[in-house]
């Protein structure tokens, strides 16, 4: 669909109530995690608590007063987004600076509840309010959560075939070779792993909706691609180097990948992933990721918040291989992720070729990952 044409379903029309009903829900969900905030010893702060709990409650407020028809969406969704975009933001510095509370159940503590739930039900809820703004109908919500859930579904049958494919291949060459892998070996399994599972993920999607191979935009990148390719490498450093000193600024720390960590015992493995990153890694996660996943968003979403949604989907699949740390650690490496795939889809949406993203991804990880095998081997500091 064209993105004029979904602009276009943005319309004024009174009959709209599913916005305002999910707004009250996610809204009351933020409150309830606010008071948890206000729990001893999770914010050193209690005023930023507090204050969690008034913006919740007037979000509640807005989005009550709307379901009630006692204001109108000029002024009951323009209050609910500020009051949800302000408990978003408690959340935040929740897990920034929040103490470690108590443990509830489940290795669960009150400041990962509360934190995650006021940032979770914010976001929600600002969502909920600029839908109800912008009077989309409830089919066109409808639609739009289908096709949300159906893309992320797929998303996440990526990531499943992924690593079943690599169990797959890894126990048929532990057959073969009769021994425990090498690190080398391990890395040549995950690869195989990854393309056995794109293949099959794309042959899912092609049953699955009848979609033909000319769905895929792959073709041989142009002269004008090759530019883009070269002004994407710029722009994604650039990105992630203001992210990285906007996160240090206020505290945020990352976490390292898993597979950086186990390079620092074997640092050979650094330059096996080199050509496999270029050559494997970036094609196939951009064919999920963003040829899938985004480009099927295009149907309901204009493209530049297909963009959004899939980058957000494309961070979350990557948290096991970021967690082990902190929370706010894992949570410093999804925004910086957030950020890559912001640009890669930005990027694929401008050419509408699947090569120019998957050789920024691919370029951008071989040249991490030559910075890091250098700064263990010669001690040089690595560029990210």
């Amino acid at each position: 669909m064209d993105d004029r044409e979904v602009a276009s379903e943005y319309v004024r029309s009174p009959d709209r109530s599913l916005a305002p009903n999910v707004g009250s829900m996610l809204a009351g969900v933020a409150l309830l995690a606010a008071v948890l905030l206000l729990t001893d010893g999770t914010l050193a702060d209690p005023t930023v608590g507090v204050a969690g709990v008034a913006v919740a409650g007037v979000a509640v407020a807005a989005f009550f007063a709307r379901r009630r028809d006692m204001l109108d969406a000029g002024v009951a969704a323009p209050a609910a987004a500020g009051a949800s975009l302000a408990v978003a933001g408690v959340g935040g510095y929740a897990l920034v600076a929040g103490g470690p509370g108590e443990p509830i159940a489940f290795g669960l503590t009150l400041l990962g509840v509360g934190a995650v739930g006021t940032l979770l039900g914010g976001v929600g809820g600002l969502l909920a309010a600029v839908a109800d703004w912008r009077a989309i109908p409830d089919d066109r919500l409808a639609a739009m959560t289908r096709t949300t859930l159906s893309s992320t579904a797929f998303g996440l049958f990526g990531y499943l075939m992924f690593n079943v494919a690599v169990l797959v291949v890894g126990l048929f060459l532990l057959v073969a070779v009769g021994g425990e892998l090498t690190p080398v070996q391990e890395q040549l399994v995950s690869a195989a792993g990854l393309t056995l599972g794109t293949v099959v993920t794309v042959y899912a999607f092609l049953n699955w909706t009848d979609e033909t191979t000319d769905f895929f935009d792959v073709r041989m990148p142009s002269l004008r691609d090759v530019g883009w390719v070269v002004g994407g490498i710029f722009v994604i450093f650039g990105g992630l180097v203001l992210v990285s000193v906007a996160l240090q600024l206020i505290g945020v720390p990352s976490s390292g990948h898993s597979t950086v960590q186990q390079a620092e015992d074997n640092p050979e493995i650094l330059l096996v992933l080199i050509p496999i990153t270029l050559v494997v890694i970036g094609p196939c996660e951009e064919i999920i990721y963003r040829n899938i996943v985004q480009k099927w968003l295009y149907d309901v979403f204009s493209r530049p918040a297909a963009i959004v949604v899939a980058s957000v989907l494309f961070a979350l699949i990557h948290f096991p291989a970021y967690f082990g740390g902190s929370v706010i650690a894992t949570f410093g490496s999804l925004i910086t992720l957030f950020t890559l795939s912001l640009v890669l889809g930005a990027f694929y949406s401008k050419t509408d070729n699947i090569i120019v993203p998957a050789a920024i991804h691919g370029i951008l990880n071989a040249l991490q990952f030559a910075s890091v095998y250098v700064e263990l081997t010669g001690g040089v500091p690595a560029v990210v």
